[in-house]
């Protein structure tokens, strides 16, 4: 989703949105990439989106180390065309910063999320979606690095910012409870747990209903947690009915 939100604006006055769709919903790279080249203008949207969407197929194939490859390809087009202390750019080290997390380099994706968070604070202020989500990256990063009370901080603020901005029911703030969720997991912390995962699950059968794997997962975790608190696993199916009638 941060990737598509990058074309998202990368592609703004241009007519790349046929494009997106269609490669969104299964069309094959080469036929993006062929509509790509016969472009005569060679803009720098137009560099970024071809970079992008290759990126997108690597992320795509599992391919992290080439995708990485052309995300930083994507931050130099934003540099030149832009300031430093741009969102485009914040963006481009937060997308950097996801592609090191998921090859494991967790110190260089903490680097990465702060540098956006720097910018993001300065350019959007505190209270914006993207700096939220910036503080979102951290929190996980932390709490896989065993940071615990650090992660816990930066959840908390971006769970502040997403209820107030975004709403108790947005995916943002269900994908925030699912990581305090797992956070208190962590620190053993079973009853606080318990309850995040509880949100999260409402949230989602509230946003994508209760069939979607997003949902699925967060009743897995809520399950799971139930039983790790020391109650039966038998007693989960009437607890869960229990509280969600309670709303």
């Amino acid at each position: 989703m941060e990737v598509l939100a990058i074309i998202g604006g990368a592609i703004a006055g241009l007519d790349f949105a046929g494009m997106l769709a269609g490669y969104v919903f299964g069309k094959s790279i080469d036929v993006v990439l062929a509509k790509l080249a016969k472009l005569k203008k060679d803009t720098w949207q137009k560099q970024l989106v071809h970079a992008l969407f290759l990126s997108l197929n690597e992320v795509h194939m599992g391919s992290f180390e080439n995708s990485l490859e052309l995300h930083q390809k994507s931050l130099l087009i934003y540099e030149k065309a832009h300031r430093l202390e741009h969102p485009d750019t914040a963006t481009a080290y937060n997308n950097i910063g996801t592609c090191y997390r998921a090859m494991g380099n967790h110190e260089k994706a903490l680097e990465l999320h702060q540098k956006a968070l720097a910018i993001r604070e300065k350019v959007h202020g505190k209270e914006h979606p993207d700096t939220a989500q910036s503080y979102n990256n951290l929190g996980v990063m932390h709490n896989n690095m065993g940071n615990h009370e650090k992660a816990l901080e930066m959840h908390q603020k971006a769970l502040a910012i997403r209820e107030k901005v975004l709403g108790l029911e947005h995916p943002d703030t269900a994908m925030t409870y699912g990581h305090l969720g797992l956070l208190y997991y962590s620190l053993k912390q079973y009853d606080k747990a318990l309850d995040w995962n509880l949100r999260a699950y409402k949230a989602w059968t509230h946003v994508l209903g209760e069939k979607h794997p997003l949902t699925q997962i967060a009743f897995r975790n809520t399950r799971s947690v139930f039983a790790a608190n020391g109650r039966k696993a038998k007693d989960f199916a009437g607890w869960l009915e229990e509280q969600l009638l309670q709303g």
